[in-house]
């Protein structure tokens, strides 16, 4: 009951715009769906469901500019788990993808594989199994599968370019996990403890890493656990740490996660180099069929000049003998029409000359007829 009494002030921002944390990784904006007795629910603008253990919700702001309650889509709404404590609500998560505090080093992306009564079980795909303390889990969402987030941005308003930034860095995240849950298997070995003192007793003598990322990671052999504190040794140095402020524990060490990080990266590099070389061949094949196409082409390109220069030679001795033809022709008809002209001429000539010799005739005869006459009439006058 002291926990609805610590909660209850929260009561009448149900369904107004409010912001979870203040300022850092956890501040997420949405509307307040839920309070519960230890934990509140928050839908974010990207529709995203997230569930605050209230006991690390140091500050909530109102946005006062929204003065009357918001609607939530109903799916959304539907979607909410509900429960009585947060306990229980992890339960309801068991076997789903979840997304453990939203960033920093200790944000993880996992298969909840199992619940225990403080601690809950992870696996992840870097970093095999991952011990975690519930109390020091600030938020938790369940990873939508890529058909789910986009069905998302459907129902979604429109956003601004910063909101958009967020979403895609989100979906980013929220889809390398969704790619490793098909590779992830479940492996998980046999934890017997209930309580997360038991299961450091069962890595004791064992090389383990406490507090993942961050500055109070520690990694080395679990020498010794007590009520209060554990021990571990890693090389000369002696850590004790609180019992209180271990907020995950794994089997794993960094030189693993480097070595597996190797590994994937080699191959990638291999596929890379795979598709490069893929690339280069067909690039190659490419160059050398543009090779061929071009050879081809210019034999082609060639050859109809070639054809096209003999065809303009054989015009060209075409149109001189044509040429030559036409002069000829020119010639034979000046010749001829001299020679009809001569022709001509000298049958004009031989007519003038037959006209002369008539009339000369014709002169000489009528002269004659004179005289004949004139020698007459003297006679008879005689």
């Amino acid at each position: 009951m002291e926990h609805v009494e610590s909660t209850s002030y929260l009561l009448p921002l149900i369904g107004r715009k409010v912001r979870v944390f203040k300022g850092g990784p956890e501040s997420k904006e949405g509307i307040l769906l839920n309070v519960n007795a230890d934990f509140l629910t928050l839908v974010t603008e990207e529709n995203e469901i997230i569930y605050y253990q209230t006991m690390h919700s140091k500050t909530i702001v109102e946005d006062t500019r929204s003065q009357s309650q918001l609607s939530v889509n109903k799916k959304i709404k539907n979607k909410a788990l509900k429960d009585k404590s947060f306990n229980s609500l992890l339960r309801q998560m068991v076997t789903k993808q979840v997304q453990i505090n939203r960033g920093g080093p200790e944000s993880l992306i996992g298969i909840l594989v199992n619940l225990h009564e403080d601690f809950l079980t992870l696996q992840t795909e870097n970093e095999g199994i991952i011990f975690f303390q519930i109390h020091h889990i600030k938020s938790i969402s369940i990873v939508e599968s890529e058909d789910s987030s986009n069905n998302k941005k459907e129902d979604s308003s429109s956003s601004t370019t910063s909101k958009k930034s967020s979403t895609n860095s989100s979906n980013k995240k929220k889809e390398e996990a969704n790619s490793s849950v098909k590779a992830l298997t479940f492996d998980v070995p046999i934890i017997s403890a209930q309580y997360f003192k038991d299961l450091l007793n069962q890595y004791k003598h064992r090389w383990v890493t406490i507090n993942r990322g961050g500055p109070e990671s520690v990694e080395g052999v679990l020498a010794e656990v007590t009520n209060d504190y554990t021990t571990v040794i890693h090389h000369e140095k002696v850590f004790r740490i609180a019992n209180y402020h271990i907020h995950n524990v794994s089997n794993t060490s960094k030189h693993d996660k480097n070595k597996q990080e190797n590994s994937k990266k080699d191959d990638t590099n291999k596929s890379d180099n795979k598709e490069q070389s893929n690339s280069t061949d067909s690039k190659d094949n490419n160059q050398s069929n543009q090779k061929n196409n071009g050879d081809t082409q210019n034999k082609n390109n060639n050859k109809d000049s070639s054809e096209k220069e003999k065809n303009n030679k054989n015009n060209s001795k075409q149109n001189d003998r044509n040429g030559k033809s036409k002069d000829q022709n020119d010639k034979n008809k000046e010749k001829n029409g001299k020679e009809n002209k001569g022709k001509n001429s000298s049958k004009d000539n031989k007519n003038n000359s037959d006209k002369k010799t008539a009339l000369y005739y014709l002169l000489m005869n009528s002269l004659n007829q004179n005289l004949t006459d004139s020698i007459n009439i003297k006679k008879n006058s005689l």
